[in-house]
């Protein structure tokens, strides 16, 4: 598969590029991938309707489904043809010989799907998390070492209003980066988010943190609005990330609450301080020389 022109994104006076790491989506490939994906849930069935949209970018060639009644109901969706409707793995990567895989089960039925595909060669892409306990994540990380082909599909640092705040963090405009509050997804997609803002690997780091259960406003689910105004519980998250650097401390803030996606009474919020400027949400505050306060937009 090849690929077109790059996609920017200008926010705050910087254009935005994804991750150089990552294709660009503007143009189709030369051919579609020949794409299988392992589960029935709504995630499976989200794979498989961006896949139905976009014939010229991916063909289909299997599904797989443990259960006998989930792969009735795929056959009968539409989404795929009925006779690439597998109960295996084995199977599936067999009949369709797939470019790639995409695992939408989760991460701990996960790691045996993997290692059956990478013996047989077949690239993966994975649900995030990437494993459910330190030595599956270490056995998935000795596999990868060995020369498979699996990659998480971490996706929020890739959405358009993230992907610009973000490059506008690297961009040097705000000074070296301080600071930062990440109040815009849960867990380890929130970590992401900060770890990228601050711009920091793996270095070591000092953590306080605290959960406490409230009691707040339902939020909609995936499929429909709340049925009631009845005050549901909830858990709220809040963690202190200390870097001690080289080349200067920074300091992570996160922060959730268990139902705040979709929430019509908590909002999702970046603060990113620099030496030199202020990114807030949508709205970055820098001084142009000598003494000219600027704000963006």
């Amino acid at each position: 598969m090849s690929y077109g022109r790059s996609v920017t994104t200008t926010f705050g006076g910087i254009a935005a590029s994804p991750d150089p790491s990552t294709p660009s989506v503007t143009d189709p490939p030369t051919s579609p991938g020949r794409v299988a994906v392992v589960g029935s849930g709504f995630r499976a069935d989200a794979f498989l309707r961006v896949c139905a949209a976009l014939p010229e970018w991916f063909e289909v060639v299997g599904v797989a489904a443990r259960r006998a009644d989930a792969r009735a109901r795929l056959a009968a969706s539409g989404l795929v043809d009925a006779d690439v409707v597998h109960a295996d793995v084995t199977s599936l990567a067999r009949a369709g010989a797939p470019d790639l895989v995409v695992l939408a089960i989760p991460s701990g039925p996960a790691q045996a799907v993997i290692a059956e595909l990478a013996s047989a060669g077949v690239p993966v892409l994975t649900e995030t998390p990437a494993a459910g306990t330190v030595e599956e994540l270490a056995a998935l990380h000795h596999l990868v070492g060995g020369g498979a082909c699996v990659h998480v599909a971490e996706q929020y640092h890739l959405e358009p209003l993230l992907a610009a705040q973000l490059a506008v963090a690297a961009s040097g405009r705000l000074g070296r980066v301080t600071d930062a509050h990440v109040n815009v997804a849960h867990d380890y997609h929130g970590l992401s988010v900060l770890r990228r803002v601050l711009g920091v690997g793996f270095d070591e780091v000092a953590v306080t943190a605290r959960r406490d259960r409230r009691r707040v406003q339902p939020s909609p689910s995936r499929r429909e609005d709340p049925g009631t105004t009845e005050l549901v519980d909830t858990v709220h998250a809040l963690a202190w990330l200390d870097y001690r650097l080289d080349d200067g401390d920074r300091l992570g803030v996160y922060e959730f609450d268990d139902v705040q996606y979709r929430s019509w009474v908590r909002s999702p919020s970046l603060v990113v301080r620099g030496e030199r400027g202020e990114l807030r949400d949508e709205v970055v505050g820098t001084c142009a020389p000598p003494t000219a306060p600027r704000r963006s937009p």
